[in-house]
């Protein structure tokens, strides 16, 4: 069994993202959402996935896996989202929109899968265990 640390990762998985990504997600938080801009570039902070060791030292490639809950990931999406409508196209750097667009399409797939995997209707309090019966 591998550690956490050793991990590969396989491509298809949507909660690994790349240092550039988590970067960029950090760089368009940081001023309107500072708290949570914080909790992206702390992602960063953890010890990269392994890669492919043929792709170089280059950092921006480094891989970490997004592990916040999924109202932090949801947060991202409607932080994200206010890059997308039409009165927040900067028109000096309009690339940083469609990048924003992008990204944000990974961040939405990544709250998919969060929302998929939970409960449609979970247990409003644990239960504890039945008796057997005849007790």
């Amino acid at each position: 069994m591998m550690s956490e640390e050793n991990e590969s990762h396989d491509s298809s998985d949507v909660s690994i993202f790349n240092r550039a990504s988590l970067q960029l997600t950090f760089d368009l938080l940081r001023k309107n959402h500072p708290q949570l801009a914080l909790e992206v570039r702390n992602i960063m902070g953890a010890k990269p996935i392994s890669r492919d060791p043929d792709l170089g030292a280059d950092r921006a490639a480094e891989n970490f896996r997004v592990d916040l809950p999924s109202e932090r990931v949801r947060a991202v999406v409607h932080a994200l989202m206010e890059f997308t409508q039409p009165d927040a196209v900067d028109i000096r750097n309009p690339q940083i929109n469609i990048m924003a667009r992008a990204l944000l399409q990974d961040w939405l797939i990544l709250a998919h899968k969060l929302v998929a995997s939970q409960p449609l209707f979970p247990d409003p309090e644990p239960r504890s265990p039945s008796p057997p019966p005849g007790e």
